[in-house]
């Protein structure tokens, strides 16, 4: 069973780069037991960096 911070780190690889292109956002996550995340697009490019980044309210 994969757990939650494989998943997340694997979600780039999931994700079709043409199903976000053009999208800039990001999505910040504390999962209790797993840690801090943020799930960031920048126009279709997705990351998954360890931690809070980036401004939320942009």
């Amino acid at each position: 069973m994969i757990d939650v911070k494989e998943f997340l780190f694997s979600l780039p690889e999931k994700v079709k780069p043409e199903a976000v292109e053009g999208l800039s956002t990001l999505f910040r996550f504390d999962i209790s037991d797993a840690g801090l995340f943020t799930v960031q697009l920048d126009n279709g490019k997705m990351t998954v960096p360890e931690g809070l980044s980036g401004d939320p309210y942009l």
